[in-house]
């Protein structure tokens, strides 16, 4: 019997110290809300979504993986943080997948109530117009991808003006002098793709600063 109550005691402690590590009795407790930032389809069924999160709270909190962090339908654990930084993050983690077996994912997080992000076919990245996702890239005036306006043709128009006699002037168009092309670049479905086809995207983990570089098509 003493044995079965110290039992009972030691839980009721680790559990009291949990729950202080989580609810900080010196503030009002506010959600924790996952984030999906956007999904990119590598061909073959295979895509890769990205992830942050934004905890409203002014101290780091815990949510263990369990049913209050998890990713449904199917596996719960898919490499999701754990403890969450007080502020607003981006791209901090990634989740590849099957999209056909799995068109939709789901991330819940439970703190001060439960939130949801999900990442459907439609949540896709954004590409610049070289078909390369993240890239800066956009038409200038010629409708030169990247450009930078100086590739135009230039024509000479005449107008007559009733105080001069006819003048010409040159000026701009938007017709490029040579067929509008991106650079050779096109989209691909290989993966990993090679450097000079990709564009770079960091994924960082706020708690520990631990990161990695992936390219991205």
């Amino acid at each position: 019997m003493i044995k079965k109550f110290f039992l009972v005691l030691s839980l009721l402690m680790v559990y009291s110290i949990e729950y202080t590590a989580s609810h900080s009795s010196d503030e009002s407790s506010y959600p924790i809300h996952p984030i999906l930032d956007c999904k990119i389809n590598y061909g073959n069924n295979t895509c890769i979504s990205f992830w942050g999160y934004h905890n409203m709270n002014t101290h780091q909190k815990a949510v263990p993986v369990s049913n209050n962090n998890k990713f449904l339908p199917g596996i719960s654990d898919r490499g999701q943080l754990h403890r969450f930084e007080p502020g607003e993050y981006h791209y901090v983690f990634s989740v590849l997948r099957n999209c056909s077996e799995e068109p939709l994912l789901t991330w819940k997080l439970c703190y001060n109530g439960c939130r949801t992000a999900t990442s459907d076919l439609d949540s896709n990245c954004p590409k610049g117009c070289d078909n390369i996702y993240f890239s800066n890239s956009v038409y200038d005036l010629c409708g030169i991808c990247g450009g930078d306006n100086s590739t135009c043709n230039q024509t000479t128009d005449s107008f007559s003006t009733t105080s001069s006699t006819d003048t010409s002037t040159t000026r701009l168009t938007n017709e490029p002098t040579s067929s509008t092309t991106t650079g050779g670049t096109s989209e691909s479905d290989s993966f990993p793709c090679s450097a000079n086809n990709c564009s770079s995207l960091y994924i960082g983990n706020p708690v520990n600063g631990e990161g990695k570089y992936i390219y991205i098509l």
